[in-house]
């Protein structure tokens, strides 16, 4: 074959794989055929044996999730341990445990099913539909975080929805749909408490007070939720006990956190609490920039920082959790043209956080590098200190052409 024949059947290919990764429907057939594998491969693995813990399935995470439902109406504690059933604590909320009972009173098969792919449509949908440049990078972004996405539901974790429902409610509010994205806020937030973070973006548009209304609207509705089944008694004492356990796993280890990294790098460990306060305030310090507000970019490197610090500064974060932290890098990459130097940010972020942990890496170097070195951890760190960097610089009128806060429809 000649080189340009060879160079012609690469185009045709190329051609062909933008055309695809375009497509939502392509996207929409890939992802529930990946959560139908994915659950049907957990579901074939059968029992396993856990030492100092007994034996039980490979998809823990939705045991927990689906045993919290009949715990919550048989009057049961949530927080402590079942280890009849699953092993491991519950740590989510009661209200979460009430709207597991769609997949909870499946068989396990159709509820590992289901739930996987609500997960993976619900970040789907929210990248789809984000204020991206086009349908090319939407489903380019997709693309970048697709391995984290499976990792995830390898694991049967929430944390597809988790990043779907901040990402979504950032997309409805640029359609000026407040109600519909304090929603969204506020149900992240009983999924996972770090979810309330998202509440920030609402500085970005008008009608404040309005969205106040909402939230605490949505927040009174999600709290109460759980006395369709439960007395208000046993109501507080589940509450009490969310919150008991929550203090406890406080204490806990570090994780793949930004306190993990300096730990395995320095031998530094901060002050939990400290470092969560101060990460969060140079989060929240470029946002002091009120002119910025009118700028698409600004507001989207925002999101995509606060998806990255959900994760960094989360000292419990393991490595299914990086599909959020991958979504955060994906939005702000494709948002607007890059320099070379985020290229090489992005193929690091894609060779260290996503395939590193992989068994596409030796074995050998994850053991003795990836791990002990939490390199997993390292390009979202950068990333993340580049876009803070970013939100200092952009100016409406010169990065971009202005925009309104809240555009009828984007994209």
């Amino acid at each position: 074959m000649s080189p340009s024949t060879r160079g012609q059947a690469f185009n045709r290919l190329a051609s062909v794989t933008l055309s695809w990764i375009s497509n939502r429907n392509f996207w929409i057939a890939l992802l529930v055929i990946v959560a139908a594998i994915i659950s049907g491969h957990r579901l074939l693995l059968g029992k396993q044996f856990l030492e100092d813990w007994g034996i039980y399935t490979h998809y823990n995470n939705f045991a927990i999730f689906k045993s919290s439902f009949f715990h919550l109406v048989q009057g049961k504690d949530l927080y402590q341990l079942h280890l009849a059933d699953h092993f491991d604590y519950y740590k989510y909320s009661p209200t979460f445990a009430l709207l597991m009972a769609p997949f909870a009173i499946l068989p396990d098969g159709p509820g590992l099913f289901f739930w996987n792919l609500l997960n993976a449509l619900a970040l789907f949908f929210a990248m789809w539909y984000v204020p991206l440049p086009s349908d090319r990078a939407r489903g380019a972004a997709i693309a970048v975080l697709f391995i984290e996405l499976i990792t995830s539901l390898q694991n049967a974790q929430s944390n597809g929805l988790v990043a779907g429902l901040l990402i979504g409610a950032f997309a409805i509010a640029e359609r000026s749909r407040q109600g519909a994205a304090s929603f969204c806020v506020v149900l992240n937030a009983f999924v996972k408490l770090f979810g309330a973070a998202s509440c920030a973006m609402f500085l970005f548009y008008p009608g404040k007070g309005r969205v106040a209304v909402w939230s605490l609207g949505w927040v009174a509705a999600l709290l109460f939720a759980p006395l369709a089944v439960v007395g208000p008694e046993q109501l507080m004492s589940l509450y009490r006990s969310w919150m008991q356990l929550l203090a406890k796993d406080h204490s806990a280890s570090w994780g793949l956190s930004a306190g993990g990294w300096l730990h395995a790098w320095f031998g530094f460990e901060p002050h939990k609490m400290g470092l969560l306060v101060a990460g969060t305030l140079l989060l929240l310090t470029p946002l002091i920039r009120v002119k910025a507000y009118g700028s698409l970019r600004f507001r989207t490197g925002f999101v995509a920082a606060l998806l990255l610090w959900t994760v960094l500064f989360n000292h419990k974060a393991e490595s299914p959790t990086f599909v959020i932290a991958m979504a955060g890098v994906a939005l702000w990459f494709f948002s607007a043209p890059r320099r070379m130097g985020d290229h090489l940010l992005l193929l690091l972020a894609i060779l260290l956080t996503e395939i590193s942990t992989t068994d596409l890496f030796p074995p050998e170097v994850r053991r003795t590098v990836i791990r002990p070195y939490a390199l997993k951890v390292l390009p979202c760190i950068v990333i993340w200190l580049r876009i803070l960097w970013e939100l200092w610089r952009i100016t409406p009128g010169k990065n971009e052409q202005r925009v309104k806060p809240c555009p009828e429809a984007v994209g």
